[in-house]
Formats: C-alpha cells, structure tokens, sequence
C-alpha cells in the first residue's frame, strides 16, 4: 500500500493445499487502493478475499478511512495479521510452499507474474534473516507472501525445541 508499484498477486488454493499464483496486477505509478479493486473486480469477479499489508489496517491523518476499510467497502473480505509478521517467518512459511523438507513443491507460479519471478529470483536477505531492501525491495514477493504466511504459518518466535541432540 502507498508504494510504487502497487502490487496484487492473484492465486487459487487446490484441495490438496497446492498454491498456484496464475496473474498479477502491477499499477507502476499514481496508484491508490480503489484503482486496484477496480481492476482486480473487473479482471477477477470471482475473487473475493484478500490478504493484505497488515499495516493498512491503520489510518493515517489525511485519509477518512484505512486502506483495510477501502477494500472492504469495494467489496472485498479483507484477512490480515494485526501486525506484519518477521521476513524471516514469512520467506520461511513462503519457501516451504515452494519446496519443504521432504522435497514436496506445494507452490507453482504462472510465467504471466513477470514481477513474482523477479521477486524471487532477485530478494536477499541480511544475516538476521530480514530482507535486504536496499538492494531490492520485493513488492510482488511482499504481496504473494501475506497469503502463504497467514494460511501456512511458520514461525521461528514461538518455535519449541522438541528434543535436543546431543
């Protein structure tokens, strides 16, 4: 929200939990909350919910309403966090879906998401395991992720060691 591009990656989850992103909507410049669902409405119909910046929850002075409220009013249901999770949860939670542990891809992505790829392809991370933004910051990646990290948590806070090595 509020940066340039504005970024909406759109994707269905299979019965089995399979994630497929099939398009994106990239509106480069001079971009505001109602001009995306416009074009995610008309592009989308059947898409309903919508996962969110956590961050647009909050409204700022010189706007009547919060960007979480704009969305709802153009007729979306709005799934948030209260507060972003850590880059290091989300690319956790992200990259799982792309390939766990057992070498299981649960994520596809359509060659039409031109900017997810290059998100992927081009986002580092710094050794506290938080994207580097400096080098790039990964508006595609952020908006895809929100949805994998809320529906597939993994997070490294609240981890329990189950059973030491020794």
């Amino acid at each position: 929200f509020n940066v340039e591009p504005m970024c909406a990656e759109v994707g269905g989850v299979y019965a089995d939990g399979h994630v497929h992103y099939f398009d994106e909507v990239v509106i480069p410049t001079d971009a505001h909350v109602d001009m995306m669902a416009a074009v995610l409405r008309e592009r989308f119909p059947g898409v309903t919910e919508i996962y969110p910046d956590p961050s647009g929850a909050s409204r700022s002075p010189n706007t009547p309403r919060s960007l979480h409220q704009a969305l709802r009013d153009n007729g979306f249901t709005v799934i948030s966090r209260r507060s972003a999770p850590a880059h290091i949860d989300r690319l956790a939670a992200w990259n799982r879906k792309l390939k766990d542990a057992t070498g299981k891809t649960a994520m596809t992505i359509s060659p039409r998401c031109k900017h997810l790829i290059a998100d992927c392809e081009r986002t580092e991370r710094l050794a506290d395991g938080s994207i580097d933004k400096k080098k790039h910051d990964p508006h595609a990646l952020d908006a895809a992720s929100y949805a994998v990290e809320y529906q597939w948590p993994a997070n490294y806070a609240t981890a329990q060691v189950l059973r030491r090595w020794s």
